[in-house]
């Protein structure tokens, strides 16, 4: 679903709602939808507006997490990260190519082999 979500926010809007915004020729769903939230923001009860807007661009505030074992055994801690959606799909198109190239790679030396046993050479 982040796929197609990060798709979509990239295409421009469509026609009829880009009029009855008032906005201009070329504008994205993503731009669409950040002045809306921006606009939301203005308003008198746009607080999450203004906070979701100041965590994407300064990120979240940190917070601080205090853990305490029981008999002070410790703890052990493992932290994985997942590549963003876009580096997945630009992986995946590479990984695809590179599958391409080598199943192009196999069937033209295929053809190759069969060409030079007719020719007996």
């Amino acid at each position: 679903m982040t796929e197609e979500y990060d798709e979509l926010v990239r295409e421009d809007l469509p026609e009829k709602e880009r009029k009855a915004l008032g906005l201009p020729v070329g504008t994205t769903w993503g731009r669409a939808m950040a002045l809306a939230r921006a606009r939301e923001a203005l308003t008198r009860g746009g607080t999450l507006a203004a906070k979701e807007i100041a965590d994407r661009i300064e990120g979240k505030p940190t917070q601080r997490v205090e853990i305490h074992s029981p008999e002070d055994r410790g703890w052990q801690v493992q932290i994985s990260f997942e590549a963003p959606a876009k580096t997945r799909m630009l992986e995946e198109k590479i990984e695809n190519k590179v599958i391409e190239a080598a199943v192009v790679e196999s069937v033209t030396q295929q053809l190759e082999d069969e060409e030079s046993s007719k020719t007996g050479e």
